[in-house]
């Protein structure tokens, strides 16, 4: 074999090695990079997962601030604008200034003469007058200025346009102490309808529910009962007893 041919069968074997190797090389780096493929294959399907657990945190996080706001902090914000409202009603309301002390009544009869002259929106009953000549009660100051408080409520009342609220409610607003009625027993047993003459002495009666309560004690000293109805037509509340608590049975 001449130099040539061996030279030549060098160089054939060379190449075939290195041929070799490539494929080795080529075939490593598929297998790398089909572990590369697989990997991002992966990382994409774990990237969509976080990103729809993500998205489901986020709508929860959304729904439970929604729901807390309308369930708790609704109520809350509603409780504080009626708050608000009450106190700036309750600023607005005035109270009659306090009597003078030459005009402090000794008596509830007294008390009541006192209002009626004083109390342009305020028409006492006969009944009225002869229950408060027999009431024991012990402060007729404060009965005088429950007559100004119930006479100066009227007045606002009247101007009022109907179905606007009720002179009850404005009554309570001033923090007297109102009963629509007491028990259909009680007023079953002993009606609470009171009596008076007209301007043309025609006797007048009138049912008469509601009352303004002073005093919760069974002591008629400090206890008295005011039953009273308004009459929008004729710009008038009525009184039509003034005395101790009525019998409820």
């Amino acid at each position: 074999m001449g130099v040539k041919d061996a030279l030549f069968g060098w160089l054939i074997k060379a190449i075939s090695g290195r041929i070799r190797k490539l494929e080795s090389d080529n075939k490593r780096l598929s297998s790398h990079n089909e572990k590369l493929t697989i990997e991002v294959e992966e990382l994409t399907i774990d990237r969509g997962s976080w990103k729809s657990r993500h998205d489901a945190e986020r709508k929860k996080s959304r729904d439970l601030k929604s729901t807390w706001e309308r369930d708790e902090l609704g109520p809350i914000r509603d409780e504080v604008r009626e708050l608000k409202i009450l106190v700036r009603e309750m600023s607005e309301v005035r109270l009659p200034p306090p009597a003078e002390e030459s005009d402090s009544p000794n008596s509830i009869s007294e008390a009541l003469s006192i209002a009626d002259s004083e109390c342009e929106n305020i028409l006492f009953f006969e009944d009225a007058k002869r229950s408060a000549k027999k009431c024991e009660y012990e402060d007729p100051e404060r009965l005088i200025n429950v007559f100004r408080i119930m006479d100066n409520e009227a007045e606002k009342w009247f101007e009022l346009e109907e179905g606007t609220g009720s002179y009850e409610d404005a009554l309570s607003k001033t923090g007297l102490d109102i009963a629509d009625s007491d028990s259909d027993t009680a007023h079953q047993a002993y009606p609470r309808v009171f009596k008076t003459r007209n301007d043309q002495g025609e006797q007048v009666k009138r049912e008469m529910l509601r009352h303004v309560k002073l005093g919760v004690s069974q002591n008629p000293k400090r206890t008295m009962r005011i039953h009273y109805e308004a009459v929008r037509a004729n710009r008038k509340i009525l009184i039509g007893y003034c005395g101790k608590h009525l019998p409820i049975r």
